[in-house]
């Protein structure tokens, strides 16, 4: 129960320290309007990523920096929490209480459970590592050359790095996706708390508002059920709850400007900013991310001119910083990509690059074969298909359910489809983002949260036709009718796995696998770790990788930090 207490509290210093940072950027950017504190949160995580990734070019993200950039946001915070507890100790009701009390009931659920051991294939093959040399060493030049996953350049790994106060406190794995997954809960039940304390607004608000946040909310209990980004410190659940974080928001916004209501500063800073450190969390967010900047960028270039500038110059400067890193550490600023790279000593050879990326590639197509026997075919295809034909719940039954709402959509009476039109930028929005994603790398994990996201949308479109249709109490019916025909995968899938709820640690934090690794020296006389079998390292000392290259040498010899660098000669 020690440990549950510790990560609870390092909760609350972070949704403080976070809210205060938020508060700064807003302010730094003269919104007019305070931000709500759940979003005010978002920003401010995101902000500190962007400060960690700049320190980290000089510095390693130690203890020091981490309790510098808690105590600053935690001095700037504590002033709105305080206020924000005085306001509510005297306005809120018994659901107010209650929704509180869940919360900290499910804070608990993910801290215990984000203490089991870590399962994920991609944290033992480098996650770990990639964290411990942010911990350990500023950015080292050419870092893809000892092991080229350690290029992927995901700034989600400094996020971790942030929470392990090292030397002081090691876990911070359990502390990073559990506390983002709690923000997307809080986020989405605040909205959902407005809803049934206020019934009567369902039949006259847009579809796309509260019956979005509610139609989508049963994905966020499906994460907690299936991912192993709680135990693991994987980028890939932190993805995905960006996505599910952006895209209500997004909504939000557009609807406002579609019915000539005033949308608040502070949310387009929230996408802007959210947006731009998506596509710095995970490259595959690069449409996602970017749709959502220029959409917002269109709508607002006119009113609001003055602050896209700014948001401009500021997700500019996120992703500059971001391409700069992935030069230093492999040459390759969209590192795997080999479109654009820079001709360093340290750089990645271009067919190091190309063959990481045709992995990437392939594996999403047809995991096992060599890429060359996949790629520059289709017949991974049907393959394709029966496998992922399996996956009912993450791809199989939300994409057969969207599109058959779309086929029913088209073939209604009386083109009632026309009353859609003017939401054609969302569907338009679906579309590139999810053929981006098939073109690129059809893995179910490289679309996020596009398809927890599609179902929903394609049942809001529905639900704006049945709306001209019905009356309130039929429309009402109709919608909890939806709610349930297009969850029923997740419902199942809870079902099934119900025994999830039990699996938490109740001896605090399980160690990872210790991999037994061998030392091998290369031609110029570098010793590197490497597993004895595998490919898995985890948590192992430094400089180890699975994939032992004997001519890789030190920019500088004796100086790890000076870099690695690959070497065609004969020493």
């Amino acid at each position: 129960m020690s440990f549950v207490m510790l990560i609870l509290f390092m909760y609350g210093l972070l949704a403080i320290s976070f809210w205060g940072w938020g508060q700064l950027l807003c302010r730094g950017i003269k919104c007019q309007e305070e931000p709500r504190p759940v979003l005010a949160m978002w920003i401010g995580w995101a902000t500190v990523l962007f400060l960690l990734q700049a320190i980290h070019l000089f510095q390693a993200i130690t203890a020091g920096w981490s309790i510098g950039l808690v105590l600053i946001g935690l001095l700037r915070g504590l002033g709105p929490f305080k206020q924000w507890v005085s306001v509510c100790f005297f306005s809120w009701g018994r659901m107010d209480y209650g929704f509180a009390i869940g919360l900290v009931f499910l804070a608990a659920w993910g801290a215990g459970h984000a203490m089991l051991a870590p399962t994920n294939w991609d944290s033992g093959l480098y996650h770990f590592n990639a964290i411990a040399w942010i911990n350990q060493y500023p950015i080292i030049p050419g870092l893809g050359n000892l092991h080229d996953r350690l290029a992927f350049n995901q700034s989600f790994f400094h996020y971790a790095a942030l929470l392990n106060f090292e030397p002081y406190f090691g876990q911070g794995r359990v502390v990073a996706n559990s506390f983002l997954w709690l923000l997307g809960v809080a986020q989405y039940s605040s909205t959902a708390k407005n809803l049934l304390q206020n019934p009567q607004v369902l039949p006259s608000d847009s579809p796309f508002r509260l019956p979005f946040i509610l139609l989508t909310f049963p994905a966020l209990a499906f994460l907690a059920a299936s991912s192993d980004g709680f135990t693991s410190p994987t980028p890939d659940l932190a993805a995905t709850l960006l996505q599910l974080a952006v895209f209500p928001v997004f909504l939000e916004v557009f609807l406002n400007q579609r019915e000539n209501k005033q949308s608040a500063d502070n949310l387009l800073v929230f996408i802007c900013v959210l947006s731009a450190t998506a596509i710095t969390v995970k490259l595959s967010n690069l449409v996602f991310g970017g749709l959502s900047i220029l959409l917002i960028s269109i709508m607002f270039y006119r009113s609001r001119s003055i602050l896209l500038l700014k948001l401009t110059g500021f997700c500019s400067l996120a992703i500059g910083l971001w391409m700069v890193r992935g030069v230093i550490q492999s040459g390759a600023p969209f590192f795997p990509s080999s479109a654009i790279t820079f001709d360093m000593d340290w750089a990645m050879p271009k067919e190091a690059i190309d063959n990481c990326a045709n992995w990437v590639y392939s594996w999403a197509r047809h995991p096992g074969p060599h890429w060359r026997d996949v790629l520059g075919n289709w017949a991974w295809f049907w393959p394709w298909v029966k496998r992922y034909s399996h996956y009912y719940a993450e791809l199989s039954y939300p994409l057969g359910f969207s599109l058959l709402s779309l086929c029913f959509l088209g073939f209604w009476p009386g083109r009632s489809w026309r009353l859609l039109r003017p939401l054609g930028w969302i569907m338009a929005f679906f579309v590139c983002a999810l053929t981006f994603w098939f073109i690129q790398a059809p893995d179910v994990r490289f679309a996020h949260a596009l398809f927890m996201l599609f179902c929903p949308t394609c049942c809001c479109f529905l639900l704006v036709v049945l709306k001209s249709k019905l009356p309130s109490r039929a429309y009402m019916i109709a919608f909890g009718l939806l709610f349930l025909i297009s969850n029923l995968h997740f419902l199942g899938y809870g079902w099934k796995y119900k025994f999830f709820v039990t699996r938490v640690s109740l001896k605090g934090w399980q160690a990872p696998t210790q991999a037994e690794l061998n030392a091998r020296v290369t031609q110029f006389g570098l010793s590197v770790l490497v597993p004895k079998s595998g490919d898995l390292c985890w948590d192992s000392p430094l400089p180890s990788t699975p994939y032992f290259n004997p001519n890789l040498k030190l920019r500088n010899p004796n100086d790890l930090r000076s870099g690695f660098t690959i070497s065609r000669a004969t020493p």
